[in-house]
């Protein structure tokens, strides 16, 4: 009962997770990874960068919007309310039929990270003074608050199942940074050894699993 949707040169498809039923869903699709939302409903973004949600098994267009900067990222919460995208220029929280109820301006932001509890994110803002790791409320426009700063180049960022800890890609360093619970930083260093294999810096996917 499981989907795979996967971007193939401009084309947004989507399989069964046996392999079979592998089809084409919508053309001129931008290089974003498109997010899933509960009961087959998946979010993308189209080459002229508007977001679009659609019904995987009926094709049906649920909601369209245009947006003034391109997504770099996007993400459903997990109770499938709230849609974020994540912009260079900032971030932006729509509801499930697409309207858009709060908006933040953060340029040089980089990647998004949503906390399993859907009020909040985690972001990395580049700028001079190296990046920033930061937390964002999604609920309100309160103010980020810093998770870890002054990093060279951050290369993922993953919650903890629990919620309880971020995981943080320093790839200039060659660690991991568990950040949390509270203020703690527990680096994990030598990570290209013990994980890369002899490819390099390892890539954060994602962090398996609830309840362990």
């Amino acid at each position: 009962g499981y989907r795979v949707a996967y971007l193939e040169e401009g084309t947004l498809r989507v399989v069964a997770g046996d392999g079979t039923d592998d089809r084409l869903v919508r053309r001129r699709v931008a290089r974003v990874t498109p997010a899933w939302r509960t009961g087959y409903v998946l979010t993308y973004t189209t080459a002229a960068g508007k977001i679009e949600t659609l019904n995987i098994d009926s094709r049906r267009r649920v909601w369209a919007r245009r947006v003034a900067d391109r997504p770099a990222a996007l993400a459903w919460t997990n109770d499938g309310e709230r849609l974020v995208a994540l912009s260079t220029s900032g971030l932006s929280v729509y509801d499930r039929r697409g309207r858009r109820i709060l908006s933040r301006r953060l340029p040089g932001t980089r990647a998004l990270a949503l906390h399993p509890s859907g009020l909040r994110a985690a972001v990395t803002v580049a700028g001079r003074g190296g990046t920033r790791v930061l937390a964002l409320p999604l609920t309100a426009a309160g103010p980020p608050r810093p998770l870890v700063t002054g990093l060279g180049r951050v290369d993922g960022i993953a919650w903890s199942p629990d919620g309880r800890r971020l995981l943080v890609a320093s790839r200039d360093t060659d660690q991991w940074l568990l950040v949390g619970p509270g203020r703690r930083v527990r680096p994990l260093s030598g990570v290209s050894g013990e994980l890369g294999a002899g490819a390099g810096f390892p890539r954060v996917a994602g962090w398996c699993c609830p309840g362990r």
